[in-house]
């Protein structure tokens, strides 16, 4: 709808948009590299969403993403690249509520978020149905631990190749030490080019890790 309108910066307009039955938002704002502001999305209805893919990838102005807090994202299955490249963001606790159970591909969600640090967000998310967290954390430079991601199951999911690559300021992984990771057929580079941890027990027994 709006994907590389790169001088895109007041979508105050957008606030009584009435998305009630859409169903797929997929690129809708990818590329806006100017827009910072979404509140007038507070109000969106999204509940019949199953695609969310790169709707805000290459956002490099977004810096807060509070007006999604009450979004309802139960039906969505695909979230690949929805905040790829958004370098400004630092933080993701309004996504607490966020009900992902149904979600089955997490690809590169947060890829290139250079300034994401804080991962307490995602402490309670259900995951269980994931096939796919590649790439989904990778370029996060500021990351230094994954202890909101302890409790995560992820069974089921098959890739799991560089969810946490060029992640350099990670330090401790023991948060993956509980994670079953039986299905997985692509473990490789999960944790390629993180250069200061020094404790790869958690994972040194996951078979296909190289």
């Amino acid at each position: 709808m709006f994907e590389r309108c790169s001088s895109l910066i007041n979508i105050d307009g957008l606030k009584y948009l009435n998305t009630k039955y859409a169903s797929d938002f997929s690129y809708m704002f990818c590329g806006c590299i100017y827009l910072s502001d979404i509140t007038p999305l507070k109000n969106w209805n999204v509940s019949n969403s199953t695609n969310f893919q790169h709707m805000f990838s290459g956002c490099t102005s977004l810096f807060d993403i509070t007006p999604l807090k009450n979004w309802k994202v139960s039906k969505c299955k695909n979230f690949k690249y929805m905040f790829d490249g958004c370098e400004l963001l630092g933080e993701i606790n309004s996504l607490r509520e966020w009900d992902v159970q149904n979600g089955t591909n997490f690809s590169f969600m947060f890829n290139g978020c250079l300034s994401l640090a804080d991962l307490s967000g995602l402490d309670n998310w259900q995951v269980l149905n994931s096939l796919n967290f590649q790439y989904m954390f990778c370029h996060c430079k500021s990351i230094k631990n994954l202890t909101a991601l302890k409790n995560w199951s992820v069974i089921k999911c098959k890739n799991f190749s560089s969810m946490f690559s060029y992640c350099s300021n990670l330090k401790d992984i023991d948060a993956l030490k509980n994670w079953n990771v039986s299905k997985g057929v692509n473990l490789n580079s999960i944790v390629d080019k993180c250069y200061i941890i020094s404790d790869f027990t958690p994972i040194k027994n996951w078979a296909g890790y190289n």
